[in-house]
């Protein structure tokens, strides 16, 4: 049996159903601009009836920010002293709605 895959569809097709531009989906999503109630509440509908959610890859080429922390080291030992630092970068990423990415280099 063949896996479908599942597509929550683009921009692009949010706007078209909604019958806005682009530019004016992408202010729905980023709560920016000025855009009427109606509009937003239209947007915001076809955006739930499509299960849209933007792709993170596309956001970050778009803004030029990936919202990623990348930690290089050394050596990651797992003595005391690194989990606590890691579940404090953690934390920190978490509440600030960053990505991190851990790297030794030996």
């Amino acid at each position: 049996m063949p896996i479908e895959k599942t597509s929550s569809g683009t921009i692009r097709d949010v706007a078209n159903r909604a019958g806005v531009s682009v530019a004016t989906v992408s202010r729905v999503l980023n709560n920016s601009g000025t855009v009427t109630p109606e509009t937003f509440a239209r947007v915001q509908a076809v955006i739930n009836e499509l299960h849209y959610v933007p792709r993170a890859a596309a956001q970050s080429l778009s803004n030029r920010r990936t919202n990623v922390i990348g930690l290089l080291l050394t050596e990651i030992g797992w003595d005391n002293f690194f989990p606590p630092m890691f579940r404090g970068i953690e934390r920190g990423c978490f509440e600030s709605n960053f990505d991190w990415l851990i790297h030794s280099t030996h």
